[in-house]
């Protein structure tokens, strides 16, 4: 049975990278965000359940994550910043 349960996590890995590549290529940022938070969370249950995966398996997301940040400073100001009073 363990052998499905990896066989499955890596299929569905595939297929989140498969699908966060063509969401990145279509210029869908929502759409690779979402892709690589589900990476990002089929990696974590492999590294829970001591799934070996291959180098290559690391998140490719986290090279494409800088440029979807928030600017460090911005005119406006910061959401947690306390209100002014008149």
């Amino acid at each position: 049975m363990t052998g499905v349960f990896d066989q499955e996590l890596r299929d569905q890995l595939a297929l989140a990278r498969q699908s966060e590549h063509a969401a990145r290529t279509a210029g869908d940022e929502d759409g690779e965000r979402a892709y690589a938070g589900r990476i990002a969370e089929l990696l974590r249950i492999a590294e829970q359940h001591g799934i070996a995966l291959p180098p290559h398996a690391a998140p490719e997301s986290t090279a494409h994550a800088a440029p979807h940040a928030a600017p460090e400073s911005t005119p406006h100001a910061a959401p947690h910043a306390a209100p002014e009073r008149a």
